[in-house]
C-alpha cells in the first residue's frame, strides 16, 4: 500500500475519532466554563463589595472575539486601578466565551482551543500566593488574603472555597483542552500530508532540498490552498522531520 492509499484510508478513521472526541468533550467544556464564570463572579463580586477592587466603567464594552487581558507588570501606585481593569476585562471575556462560543467541532479549531487555554490559566488559581507566577496572580492573591484575614468569616469561607473550586475546575478544563489540542494537531498535520505535500514544487521534494527550503515551500502552498486557516510552523516542521 502506497502512502496515498494509506492516507485515504486513515482519513475516515481520524474524522470518526474527532467526532467521538468532540461529542464527549465539548459538552463537558461548555458546562465547565459556565461553572468557571459563576465561580469567578462569586469572588469578583465579594472583592467589589468590599471595595478592594475598583469597578471598571468600560467593563461592558463590546468584545470582538476573545482578547486575553494584559499580564505585564504594574507599579504599586496603579496596582488597584490596573487590577480592577484586568479583572473586569477577564470577566467580560468569560461572559463573551459562554455567550458566543459554539461548543461544536466545526467551531472549535486549534486557535480557539489555545485561546481557551490562555483564558483558563490567566490567573494561576492553584498558586494564588505572594509567590505566584505573574503580577496579576500575585496582586489578586493579596486581596484574597485580606478577605481571609478580615472579620467577615462568611466571606472568608466563601472566598477560600471558591478559589479551591476554581483551581479544581481549571484542572478539568485544561485536561479536556489538552485532549482537543492533541487531536487537532494530528488532524492539522494530516491536512498537510493530504492537501499540501502533494502540491509542493518538485525542487522542494528532491533529496538534496534543505529543511528550511521545504518549510518555506510548504508554507507558500498552505497559504494558497488553506487561505483562511492559520499556519503553524512548528507543526509543519514536525511533518517535514517525520
Amino acid at each position: 500500500m502506497d502512502s496515498a492509499d494509506f492516507l485515504s484510508q486513515l482519513l475516515p478513521a481520524v474524522e470518526q475519532k474527532g467526532a467521538d472526541l468532540y461529542q464527549q468533550v465539548l459538552p463537558l467544556m461548555k458546562q465547565e466554563f459556565g461553572l468557571f464564570q459563576t465561580l469567578f463572579e462569586n469572588l469578583y463580586n465579594i472583592l467589589l463589595r468590599k471595595g478592594l477592587l475598583d469597578p471598571d466603567p468600560y467593563k461592558d464594552s463590546a468584545a470582538e472575539g476573545i482578547v486575553i487581558p494584559p499580564t505585564g507588570p504594574f507599579g504599586e501606585v496603579e496596582r488597584r486601578g490596573e487590577l480592577g481593569q484586568r479583572m473586569a476585562a477577564f470577566h467580560t471575556q468569560l461572559q463573551h466565551l459562554n455567550a458566543s462560543y459554539e461548543f461544536t467541532g466545526e467551531f472549535f479549531d486549534l486557535e480557539r482551543t489555545r485561546t481557551c487555554s490562555q483564558l483558563a490559566t490567566y490567573v494561576a488559581w492553584s498558586n494564588l500566593t505572594d509567590y505566584g507566577p505573574d503580577f496579576t496572580t500575585i496582586a489578586l492573591a493579596d486581596l484574597v488574603q485580606r478577605v481571609r484575614k478580615g472579620g467577615d468569616t462568611l466571606s472568608a469561607r466563601i472566598v477560600t472555597d471558591t478559589v479551591h473550586q476554581l483551581s479544581r475546575n481549571t484542572r478539568s478544563i485544561l485536561g479536556n483542552l489538552a485532549q482537543l489540542a492533541a487531536f487537532q494537531k494530528e488532524r492539522y498535520k494530516l491536512d498537510i500530508r493530504t492537501l499540501v505535500l502533494p502540491q509542493l514544487p518538485r525542487e522542494a521534494t528532491l533529496p538534496g532540498a534543505s529543511r528550511d527550503s521545504r518549510a518555506r515551500a510548504l508554507k507558500n502552498v498552505w497559504q494558497d490552498v488553506m487561505v483562511k486557516r492559520p499556519f503553524y510552523p512548528e507543526l509543519a516542521t514536525q511533518v517535514i522531520d517525520e
